[in-house]
């Protein structure tokens, strides 16, 4: 298995980086607040957005 997926894991690796990774969740969690913000605003009448789930997220 390390053969097959050897080069091509290599040939990446040097992106993998402790920086980058915490750039990667920082944005994603930018994305996923804005998602959630722009679904609250075209459903702001949804019964959903007062539950205890939304509350947690």
């Amino acid at each position: 298995m390390n053969g097959l997926f050897g080069p091509y894991i290599e040939k990446w690796m040097h992106l993998i980086t402790i920086k980058n990774m915490l750039l990667l969740a920082v944005i994603s969690a930018i994305i996923t607040d804005l998602g959630l913000h722009i679904l609250s605003l075209i459903f702001s009448k949804s019964p959903f957005f007062k539950t205890f789930i939304w509350e947690i997220i």
